[in-house]
C-alpha cells in the first residue's frame, strides 16, 4: 500500500463537494467531522489503488452510505443491510449508484445465510457496522466482517466511545483481545472506531500521522487535534479530538512533540 494522500485538487474534492451540496441535509448521525474523516480515509484508499466491495449493517437514510457509495468505482458492489429499508433510500443510493447495489432488509444475524453476499466474497475494503447496538450483536457483526474485510481495507464501528452505548466498546476490545492477530485500532474519533489488518496497519498509522491533519484543513474542519499518547508496543493507536490548545499532533506527557508509530 501507498503512504501519500491525493493532492489538494479540485478532483480530489469532487467527491465532498457534491455530498456536501446535495445530500448532507439527510436526516441521519453522521457528523462534519466524521464525514471529513472518511472522504479523507477513501481518497487515501483511492491514491494507495486499494480496491474492494462496500458493506454497511444499519443504513437508515443513507446518511453516511450516500459518502461510501459516491467512493465507489462502478465494479465495486455496495451492499447495505438494515432489518427495514426506509423507502426513501433507494432512490437516494439509485441516483448515485443505479447498478451493483444490493438492498439486504434482514437482521445482520441472516446476512451470511442469506445469499446476499455471494457473488462477492471475502473482497470488501470498506465496512461500517452501525446496526443493533447491544454487545452480542457487535460481536455477530465483528465477525461477519471479519470473514468480508480485505487485507487493505477499513471497518468502521459506529458509537465507538459513547458514552449512551459503552457495551460497544466494551465488545469491541473483548473480540480483539480473542483474535489479536485479525485486526488492530488505527484510529478513534467523533464516536466511531477504525481498524484494518494488521499488515495495512503501518501504512494506515504513517497516513494518520503524516497526513490526516492536513487533509481535514483541507476539507474546512481545521478545529481538531490527533493525539498518539504512548508508545506504540502499549497502544498504536491514534485519536482524533475537538481542537486542545494550539496542537495539530499531541504526543505524550512525558514529550508532547514524539509521535511514535
Amino acid at each position: 500500500m501507498a503512504t501519500t494522500s491525493l493532492p489538494p485538487t479540485s478532483m480530489q474534492f469532487s467527491v465532498l463537494d457534491r455530498y456536501l451540496k446535495n445530500y448532507s441535509r439527510l436526516e441521519g448521525w453522521f457528523w462534519p467531522d466524521s464525514i471529513a474523516i472518511w472522504d479523507s480515509l477513501l481518497s487515501f484508499q483511492k491514491s494507495a489503488g486499494v480496491a474492494g466491495h462496500f458493506l454497511e449493517i444499519g443504513v437508515y437514510l443513507g446518511k453516511s452510505a450516500v459518502l461510501s457509495t459516491l467512493h465507489s468505482r462502478d465494479n465495486e458492489a455496495c451492499i447495505l443491510v438494515d432489518a427495514i429499508i426506509q423507502k426513501d433510500l433507494r432512490p437516494t443510493i439509485d441516483s448515485i449508484k443505479p447498478s451493483n447495489v444490493i438492498y439486504a432488509q434482514m437482521r445482520s444475524t441472516d446476512m451470511l445465510h442469506s445469499g446476499a453476499l455471494a457473488k462477492h466474497p471475502a473482497n470488501f475494503r470498506w465496512i461500517h457496522i452501525d446496526g443493533e447496538h447491544t454487545g452480542m450483536a457487535v460481536i455477530n457483526d465483528l465477525n461477519i466482517a471479519n470473514t468480508l474485510l480485505n487485507d487493505d481495507g477499513v471497518m468502521i464501528v459506529d458509537d465507538f466511545f459513547n458514552p449512551q452505548y459503552p457495551q460497544i466498546t466494551a465488545a469491541v476490545f473483548d473480540w480483539l483481545r480473542v483474535h489479536p492477530i485479525e485486526l488492530t485500532l488505527f484510529l478513534i474519533g467523533d464516536n466511531k472506531g477504525y481498524l484494518c489488518r494488521p499488515r495495512s496497519t503501518h501504512s494506515y498509522l504513517l497516513y494518520v500521522k503524516d497526513s490526516l491533519f492536513d487533509d481535514m484543513v483541507a476539507r474546512d474542519r481545521p478545529n481538531v487535534s490527533i493525539w498518539k499518547t504512548t508508545r506504540a508496543a502499549d497502544m498504536n493507536t491514534f485519536g482524533i479530538t475537538p481542537r486542545f490548545g494550539n496542537f495539530n499532533y499531541i504526543g505524550p506527557d512525558w514529550n508532547k512533540k514524539i509521535i511514535e508509530i
